[in-house]
């Protein structure tokens, strides 16, 4: 077993003695050493890679995937094709990354706050950690020489260290009156028949003195969070990453076992145990939030019964809405279950993705709407995220999220809007979410 403080050695010596731990596929092959097993979130700060990659799994047996490096990235929807491929004939290759929330930001004329991104980002990392293993993935047509190379070069540690940095301004975007505005240009819509729902975000972009260490950040967002969260964290160029702790999850699949979650329909947290208790109970019996969370239940299952009835079946959901609680919001939640080929979930996204929760109803009037009237692009906001692999796949809906770039953090907030929806309420609503980064922010600085 590798201990981290022996890694580069371990796997020096693993690289050049290959063929005992190597596993070998048609275009790819990995190699696997045993390493200790520790939270993986620490190695976040360790390497000081401009490309890394954290994922952990929400639920009681979370599991961690902490990725370096990649050797093949898919920047287009069309290469999932060529994902779907590699990982059936490939079990051993898990694939990761995530893509934009709608690929028409690249074409539309509003200015693109993530210019560097296109249609996906997924990837094929060089080194991988999971499961008390430390994996390198090769090209089988590479040469060992350069494999070594790249591999050390991304095993350096990081000597940074966060300095004294502090807020210069912060601001909203868009501002309380705009805000009011575009939920009026909503309540015309819903007016002229357009659609039932649409989901609006807005963003706080908070200025610091200095360029940001997004990985400490990341450290300091995930204590005190609970297991229903997922934990993400992708930097995927020099002073620019995305970080999210959701606790939505656009689906899982486990050996034909496929898991969504319908969630939609918030409240905040209360002060103590009655409170919450009364808050819960107000939201599971409020009509405009139940009808919110149904639309998405509803679309869901339509999706999978319409679209996908060759590859889904034995659909099935919970009987009974419950209450799914997080660190300062609580929201109504629905799981729904079924069967699925093995490899076939990549098909799922364009279809599921977005859902009413993070999208609208009906979907392409809704993705109209959000394109035209929001203030900024999305990118990686409320977008897909996860990895894939034959036998497992776990894609969140990266919302309760931020983006850090230079000396900037965006941090992201958004409602869904129906016709009874008031925009004092859903501004205020939209507070509550963006409270996990918000606090811990002002609480460090």
């Amino acid at each position: 077993m590798i201990k981290l403080s022996c890694l580069n050695r371990e796997i020096l010596t693993a690289l050049r003695n290959s063929d005992q731990y190597i596993t070998k596929g048609e275009e790819f092959s990995q190699i696997t050493l045993d390493f200790e097993s520790i939270s993986l979130s620490r190695l976040i700060t360790y390497f000081s890679s401009d490309f890394k990659f954290y994922f952990k799994t929400k639920g009681d047996n979370a599991r961690e995937i902490f990725a370096l490096g990649n050797i093949e990235v898919f920047k287009s929807h069309a290469d999932k094709k060529k994902i779907s491929s590699i990982i059936k004939t490939h079990d051993f290759l898990k694939v990761l990354g995530g893509e934009r929330f709608n690929k028409k930001e690249l074409t539309s004329k509003k200015e693109d706050q993530w210019e560097e991104l296109e249609e996906t980002l997924y990837f094929i990392p060089r080194v991988v950690f999971e499961n008390s293993k430390v994996k390198i993935n090769i090209k089988n047509n590479e040469e060992i020489k350069n494999i070594i190379i790249e591999t050390m070069e991304l095993l350096m540690t990081s000597n940074d260290r966060e300095e004294d940095n502090f807020i210069i301004s912060s601001t909203l975007v868009p501002d309380q009156q705009e805000w009011n505005t575009l939920i009026s240009k909503a309540h015309h819509c819903f007016d002229q028949g357009e659609f039932e729902k649409v989901v609006l975000h807005r963003q706080e972009i908070v200025s610091f003195s200095d360029s940001i260490n997004s990985e400490e950040e990341f450290l300091k967002l995930i204590k005190g969070q609970t297991n229903e969260a997922y934990q993400l964290y992708f930097k995927y160029a020099h002073n620019d990453a995305f970080m999210s702790v959701t606790p939505e999850c656009l689906y899982r699949v486990n050996q034909g076992m496929l898991q969504i979650d319908s969630l939609a329909g918030t409240t905040q947290r209360g002060a103590d145990d009655d409170e919450d208790y009364s808050l819960a109970t107000k939201l599971i019996n409020d009509h405009k939030e139940l009808s919110e969370h149904r639309f998405v239940t509803d679309y869901i299952i339509s999706t999978l019964q319409t679209e996908h009835s060759k590859k889904v079946s034995n659909i099935t959901k919970n009987n009974i809405e419950s209450i799914l609680k997080l660190k300062f919001v609580q929201h109504i939640h629905t799981e729904i279950s079924a069967d699925i080929e093995c490899g076939e979930e990549i098909s799922l996204l364009s279809s599921l993705h977005p859902t009413p929760a993070v999208g609208g109803l009906p979907k392409k009037s809704a993705m109209d709407f959000i394109l035209e009237n929001e203030h900024h692009t999305r990118g990686f906001y409320a977008a897909p995220m996860g990895y894939f692999s034959k036998n497992e796949s776990n894609m969140c809906v990266a919302i309760r999220c931020a983006r850090v770039k230079d000396n900037q953090i965006s941090i992201y907030g958004g409602c869904g809007v129906v016709k009874e929806s008031l925009a004092l309420n859903e501004w205020n609503e939209t507070a509550v979410k963006m409270q996990n980064f918000q606090k811990f922010l002002r609480s460090n600085k």
